[in-house]
């Protein structure tokens, strides 16, 4: 998957990337703060589900606007 989404970056259908460092016993929590623009309000994510190699909880193009101001929640 991070390879296909570098491909995606260097096409430019990826706004940025961030990659937080794992939780390696499975017990813990992560959190990251990222900064939206008005003029790219989609987003999308990937969370891996540890401790399982293979489960994955994603969204796709979740639009963080609604018209012209952003969501409240």
């Amino acid at each position: 998957l991070m390879k296909a989404a570098k491909e995606a970056r260097k096409k430019r259908s990826v706004g940025a990337m961030h990659r937080t460092a794992g939780i390696p016993n499975g017990i813990g929590h992560s959190s990251t703060e990222i900064i939206m623009q008005p003029r790219n309000p989609l987003l999308s994510l990937m969370v891996k589900m540890v401790p399982s190699p293979d489960w994955f909880v994603g969204v796709n193009s979740l639009n963080l606007c609604e018209g012209n101001r952003w969501k409240q929640e």
